[in-house]
């Protein structure tokens, strides 16, 4: 074979073998940012509020823990196949008071087939509201939120798999329906594969709005690795 024959095959080669390594250094990347495997069963509550989780949001080290799981024979009207409801009160209270609750519902593993688009839809439905009473910004003060309420608020992106959302509630002025201990929560909505979970989070006595915006965010990420261990998935 010539020189330069020979120089244009080896040239070719080396171009081709590099392509394919491209291609899988491509894939790979794919497979670990993708999202993972749809889940099959969610954890019970223990599992999903476990002791370690709960030590590390602000007083809920030792709460008592209560709810229920639901699996049902086919999807709900909300599109759910099964539910997992938990509530935590402070320890030493009894079950009177509710600090945290949690709500984990499992949709079909179908969703799996468009990246979940359908939970990102839901969660995109859950936040237009807020986004629409705070205009471009993300706190506002006074702000008339749905539900018949008035209340400074701040939002947040979450650090979870899928997407989501927190917000801080303070100042919250229901007009006549005024309840005491009912003026400053945090919430959190966000999806992780075919899980949507939404977290209530009331809080200690003196918190501020900062710090129960960072205890319910701290919880979705705690909440999402407790999914994450203990889920069962196809």
């Amino acid at each position: 074979m010539p020189r330069d024959s020979r120089r244009g095959w080896i040239i070719g080669v080396v171009a081709g073998a590099t392509a394919v390594v491209l291609v899988i250094a491509g894939l790979l990347v794919w497979s670990l940012s993708g999202p993972g495997p749809a889940y099959t069963g969610l954890p019970v509550c223990d599992e999903l509020l476990t002791s370690d989780a709960l030590a590390e949001i602000p007083g809920a080290e030792g709460a008592e823990i209560d709810g229920e799981e639901f699996v049902g024979d086919e999807p709900s009207d909300g599109g759910y196949e099964s539910y997992t409801d938990c509530f935590a009160a402070p320890a030493g209270s009894g079950g009177g008071e509710q600090l945290l609750y949690v709500s984990a519902r499992l949709f079909p593993v179908s969703t799996a087939d468009d990246g979940y688009a359908e939970l990102q839809r839901r969660i995109d439905d859950t936040r237009r509201p807020v986004d629409e009473a705070l205009g471009d910004a993300t706190a506002g003060t006074g702000v008339a939120v749905e539900g018949g309420f008035t209340a400074d608020l701040e939002v947040r992106e979450l650090p979870v798999e899928g997407a989501g959302y927190a917000v801080s509630y303070s100042g919250a002025d229901w007009g006549e329906g005024n309840v005491e201990g009912e003026e400053a929560w945090s919430t959190a909505e966000f999806f992780t594969r075919n899980v949507m979970v939404s977290i209530i989070y009331s809080g200690t006595p003196g918190m501020e709005p900062a710090e129960r915006l960072d205890a319910v965010s701290d919880a979705a990420v705690l909440v999402e690795d407790s999914i994450e261990a203990a889920g069962e998935t196809v």
